[in-house]
């Protein structure tokens, strides 16, 4: 676009741009499968069942730093083994991260 402005993308071609790129999709199963169990379990709480925090804490008896430390390394671990799909796409890592959340999530 004119000015160095990137076009909005709908929802739809978010999707649509990595539900058909297999290899990011094996990609991104392979790396949640590496992550603990606790990890996989906060990500759900967080992104699936839309908890904050504070109930997420709570439910695991844990500290709010700590449920925030566990999800925070979970994503930083998913963003490195992503990196490198950014250009096969055309989305940035944090999309495509939030993206893949969603799919494995559905």
């Amino acid at each position: 676009m004119a000015g160095g402005q990137e076009r909005e993308w709908s929802h739809e071609e978010y999707l649509s741009a990595i539900e058909g790129n297999d290899e990011l999709t094996e990609a991104f199963a392979r790396a949640f499968r590496q992550l603990t169990q606790r990890q996989q379990q906060l990500l759900r709480m967080k992104f699936f069942d839309n908890l904050d925090y504070d109930h997420i804490a709570q439910t695991c008896g844990i500290t709010k730093r700590t449920a925030y430390n566990i999800i925070h390394d979970a994503l930083k671990q998913l963003k490195q083994e992503l990196k490198g799909h950014e250009q096969s796409t055309g989305l940035p890592i944090e999309t495509l991260l939030s993206l893949s959340l969603l799919l494995i999530f559905q």
